[in-house]
């Protein structure tokens, strides 16, 4: 037989129920293909979804960030701004105060060891209630961390003569010396105050930080104790 005739012995006719057979499994066959196609479809779209998603996440993370970190530089800047308003105010009260110590200092020093009974020396200190500074004390660290520590600084030291307990029984020329100290004390409070206020300008980039007022306290002391040797 010539094998090249192999075909025709195929019947020329297929049974009907073998056709039915064959095209449903060929049918069967192009729908499972079609269906594997769409499944892979599907997780390649929740693939991508989910990387859109995560992106959009991300992305959204950021933008927060962004705008709370606008919304705290924002804060700083107000605060700072007011801060520096009454740290002005304050210097002016503790300005005019200085003479009145001095008259003080010098009266009770000319009583020599006169005993005095009773004596409120914080009656003398500047008077100042600072409203800003008490209404914002929880976020001072708005303002970072060094520049909030000088903040609280100076604040503490223009408290300070409603931490002043009334005397007795003091000799008035140690009053006097007393009176003295205090005045030494707000008149270096003014450049401490000054140093501070640049800061606070700083914050809102008006002016180069100048650094932490420590570095200018330990200047002073080291200047006052050559001058004393």
């Amino acid at each position: 037989m010539d094998p090249t005739q192999w075909f025709n012995h195929f019947p020329a006719t297929i049974d009907e129920g073998w056709a039915t057979l064959i095209a449903a499994a060929a049918g069967f066959g192009i729908v499972a293909y079609q269906t594997r196609q769409g499944f892979k479809s599907i997780a390649h779209s929740q693939e991508r979804q989910s990387e859109l998603d995560r992106n959009a996440r991300v992305h959204q993370a950021e933008l927060d960030r962004s705008a709370d970190a606008r919304r705290r530089q924002n804060e700083a800047n107000t605060l700072a701004s007011s801060l520096l308003a009454e740290l002005v105010a304050a210097s002016t009260v503790v300005t005019n105060s200085l003479s009145i110590m001095n008259i003080a200092a010098a009266g009770l020093g000319a009583g020599g060891d006169v005993v005095i009974d009773k004596i409120a020396l914080s009656n003398f200190l500047p008077k100042f209630d600072p409203l800003v500074y008490k209404a914002n004390i929880g976020s001072i660290g708005l303002l970072g961390p060094s520049t909030a520590h000088d903040v609280v600084s100076v604040y503490n030291m223009l408290l300070i003569s409603e931490r002043v307990p009334e005397a007795s029984d003091m000799r008035a020329n140690f009053a006097s010396k007393l009176m003295e100290t205090y005045r030494t004390a707000f008149s270096d409070w003014l450049k401490d105050a000054a140093h501070v206020q640049k800061r606070l300008l700083a914050v809102n980039g008006i002016e180069v930080d100048p650094g932490p007022v420590y570095e200018i306290r330990r200047a002073r002391i080291e200047e006052r104790t050559k001058t004393q040797e």
